[in-house]
């Protein structure tokens, strides 16, 4: 089972818990949310919960871009 941390109502989780639901990264939308992205204010990811797997719907450039730049944990909704 994933760890859900709640701090003031928000729920973090450790980076690495988070499961691609799409398996491909596009280079040049990888380019273009590297350049706009900001590392310490990164917005909650969506998530749905399948077999006790946190399934990432969206922001997977973000969350991949995240994971290199030594993210440890993020806000999921």
């Amino acid at each position: 089972m994933s760890k859900v941390l709640n701090i003031q109502n928000q729920k973090r989780i450790p980076i690495s818990r988070l499961h691609p639901s799409q398996f491909y990264l596009n280079a040049e939308k990888l380019i273009k949310v590297l350049a706009t992205i900001n590392i310490q204010e990164l917005p909650p990811f969506p998530i749905v919960n399948i077999n006790d797997e946190n399934v990432l719907t969206d922001k997977h450039h973000m969350a991949f871009i995240a994971l290199l730049f030594g993210v440890t944990d993020v806000e999921i909704i």
